[in-house]
């Protein structure tokens, strides 16, 4: 799709002076090492320039990403095992331009291009993972595998280099991309497991934003979204808890709310998906029908109708229907990507298929709704073909 890279360090940066400009007091290098919670009354021992100095706030945020530093002190977060993902990563250089490559080597593909390929962030899917190919500002290429530790094997290697390049090499595609490349080996990192979560997003007078609270998969990059759901939302107790209203009636609710997207989220969007990431028309499906409604019941409301609320995906009590529908299709589609495998159909039907997804803030979301609908008609026939002419392997 036609659009342009975020440079997170940068907006990182940006983020920060903007809120020193506008009256923030920024401590930079700082280390906090203690923290003594209270209610509405907490105690935060920060050091820097090589001493011990011990703050005393009304709320205190916790914005720590992965590090979790309150989350990990109160002993909230904990592991999603029904999510048993893992990604290992590094930057390259010298990766094939992908633009040339199409138009020199698979010139039917270049047709369907509306912008440049090599300037987009690219995925490269199959049966438990799919790989990221993202240009960086410096002409390198950060490449990565998230994969489904119970279908790819990825983390049991005792040699991560090489396993990693053999894994990429073993993919056609992306093998040509990476034919004269040079993996930095100073910058391979590892994660043996992703997701987690906090049993408890906020208290009296103190909160966890973004991925200091939880993370639960980067397909779909829903980071962001997390972090300003978070953001937005805490600020909001906080205007109302300076104003003199009694929030705790709203923190219990915030708290609940929070907790019952990142459950139902998961359930509906992520659980066992990486099983049918290697059927071209299944995941098709799931990425219209799970975009379009994103873009219904959230992204219009915000941009045209003004109206933003900050409450997280599908954790308002009224998403219920919503849920239930991506619960269905998710387990449906998970189903149907299983029978193909026992029947020797899998990956079949993917040779020569275009997606053709619609992205603005009129009919489109409509148009993937009904487009994500009859994908899913067509391979539950399939499907009923598949079970009742087709004997297993």
């Amino acid at each position: 799709m036609p659009s342009f890279q975020l440079r997170r360090d940068a907006l990182d940066e940006h983020l920060l002076a903007t809120a020193v400009a506008e009256g923030a007091e920024c401590w930079r290098p700082a280390t906090a090492r203690e923290v003594t919670l209270g209610d509405f009354a907490h105690e935060v021992t920060v050091e820097r320039d090589g001493r011990r100095e011990t703050v005393r706030c009304r709320w205190l945020l916790d914005a720590t990403g992965r590090a979790t530093f309150l989350g990990r002190r109160l002993g909230l977060i904990e592991r999603n095992e029904a999510h048993p993902i893992a990604a290992i990563w590094a930057r390259w250089t010298d990766v094939r331009h992908l633009d040339d490559l199409i138009a020199r080597e698979i010139p039917g593909l270049a047709r369907h291009a509306v912008a440049s390929r090599r300037l987009a962030t690219n995925h490269y899917m199959g049966r438990g993972y799919w790989v990221w190919v993202i240009p960086l500002a410096n002409g390198e290429t950060s490449i990565g595998v998230v994969f489904d530790r119970r279908l790819v094997s990825l983390h049991q290697s005792a040699h991560r280099e090489e396993d990693f390049r053999a894994f990429l090499s073993g993919i056609p595609a992306l093998a040509e991309l990476l034919k004269g490349a040079t993996l930095r080996r100073e910058d391979l990192r590892f994660y043996a497991h992703l997701p987690y979560v906090t049993r408890q997003y906020i208290g009296p007078g103190w909160a966890l934003l973004g991925d200091a609270a939880a993370f639960l998969d980067p397909y779909y990059s829903p980071g962001l979204d997390h972090a300003a759901f978070t953001v937005e939302a805490t600020t909001a107790l906080i205007r109302a808890d300076a104003a003199g209203e009694d929030v705790r009636p709203r923190i219990a609710e915030h708290d609940a709310t929070f907790l019952r997207s990142y459950d139902r989220f998961f359930r509906a969007v992520y659980r066992d998906k990486y099983y049918y990431m290697g059927e071209h028309d299944l995941l098709s499906a799931a990425a219209l029908l799970d975009t379009a409604q994103y873009y219904l019941f959230l992204v219009i409301p915000a941009y045209r109708l003004g109206r933003f609320r900050a409450e997280p995906v599908l954790g308002p009590r009224p998403a219920l229907a919503n849920y239930g529908l991506m619960v269905l299709y998710n387990r449906r589609f998970r189903a149907i990507a299983e029978l193909r495998r026992r029947r020797g159909a899998a990956g079949r039907r993917n040779a020569g298929r275009h997606l053709k997804a619609y992205f603005n803030l009129k009919a489109a979301p409509y148009r993937m709704l009904a487009r994500g609908l009859r994908l899913w008609l067509a391979a539950e026939l399939d499907a009923l073909r598949l079970r009742l002419f087709v004997r297993p392997w």
